[in-house]
């Protein structure tokens, strides 16, 4: 009886033991997520992973590892939740990092069942590297020196290590112009330090106009108008004439400067005194011409139809005129006088009748006051 009561308590025992031990060995590793990413291929990226106990009853003594980093060990307390957080390198010219994150725990002395165990959780997480066609250029970590694939200037840049001049304006990948590039840049070019850029400079050999700066080859040197005062032609079809450039296009006497006229010659100049009036030397050539205002009055010209050279008109019409003006402003007068004495005349006897009345009202009060 007392053996089969102790085999009955045994069994008990051992069923109990089972469903503790099932139970306490439990724990998860939740997901593992990017807290802080790598910022380049030659940093590291902090991780996080929350690990939870499954165990009602026992305390677990743990320790995890990853590739880059190993935690020291940590408690969990029956069904509590702790984060981890660990260090994973990126690696250079890879663009991503897969890992294994590992957990090992061990219950309690006293708890029955098995006393450790294991489980793994794989992550993953990327970074921008050398050779990803993505110019970082944040804390430097690229430029056209040291990833030229990820950072190209451009057409109309070089890197500061092959043509670019790092005395300009050098951008954030490296790149800076030069002279050559095919761009005129006066910040940066003269004529004289860039011509290849900027043109040769005024007076300087040239084939064509576009070899010069000014834009204009004269006669087999830069010029900046199409036309040069001084150099022994006269350009007249460019703009150059007797009037604006005296020493290359000086008239002949008896020539007369007119370069806007029909009839002129290679310079610009008139014929003058020939006999013959031409149409475009009205009004510049008096020896071939007449017209009004040449300071004669000859031909048909008088003072009405060319006042300027034949002076006014004495107009009898005008004399007449101020005859008239003056005689009725005499005559005006003349009214105004004889009115007024007229006026005064009235006056005066209209005064003397007042004073017979006054006279006779007088006496008759008097004569009266008598009787």
């Amino acid at each position: 009886m007392k053996i089969r009561r102790s085999l009955l308590f045994g069994f008990i025992v051992l069923i109990l033991s089972g469903i503790v031990s099932a139970d306490n060995e439990n724990f998860v590793i939740g997901s593992v997520t990017i807290k802080t990413p790598a910022p380049y291929q030659n940093g590291a990226a902090t991780m996080k992973v929350l690990i939870t106990s499954l165990n009602t009853q026992c305390d677990l003594t743990c320790s995890w590892t990853a590739p880059d980093d190993t935690g020291g060990p940590f408690f969990l307390s029956p069904q509590q939740n702790l984060g981890v957080e660990f260090v994973s390198n990126a690696q250079n010219g890879q663009g991503s990092v897969n890992g294994i994150f590992s957990i090992t725990c061990t219950e309690d002395a006293w708890c029955p069942g098995p006393s450790q165990a294991s489980e793994q959780k794989s992550f993953l997480h990327t970074y921008p590297y050398l050779g990803d066609s993505q110019c970082l250029t944040t804390n430097n970590y690229e430029n056209c020196i040291i990833a030229e694939s990820d950072c190209p200037c451009g057409a109309e840049k070089s890197c500061i290590d092959d043509k670019g001049d790092q005395n300009r304006d050098v951008d954030d990948r490296k790149c800076a112009t030069w002279c050559g590039n095919g761009i005129k840049e006066s910040a940066y070019e003269i004529c004289s330090s860039c011509p290849i850029d900027i043109g040769r400079c005024n007076l300087v050999s040239c084939v064509s106009g576009s070899e010069c700066e000014g834009e204009y080859c004269i006669h087999g040197v830069c010029w900046d108008k199409p036309w040069k005062e001084g150099d022994g032609f006269c350009d007249l079809s460019q703009g150059e004439n007797c009037k604006n450039s005296v020493d290359d296009c000086a008239c002949k006497s008896p020539e007369l400067c007119n370069p806007s006229a029909q009839d002129v010659n290679e310079f610009g100049c008139l014929l003058c005194g020939d006999g013959t009036c031409q149409e475009s030397e009205q009004g510049i050539c008096a020896a071939d011409c007449k017209w009004c205002g040449d300071g004669q009055c000859s031909g048909n010209e008088n003072c009405k139809s060319c006042e300027t050279d034949c002076g006014v008109c004495e107009s009898s019409e005008v004399n007449k005129e101020i005859s008239e003006n003056i005689k009725s402003g005499v005559q005006e007068g003349l009214r105004s006088t004889s009115e007024k004495q007229r006026n005064l005349t009235l006056g005066a006897l209209g005064l003397i009748v007042l004073v017979v009345i006054a006279y006779i009202i007088f006496r008759f009060a008097k004569h009266k006051k008598t009787s």
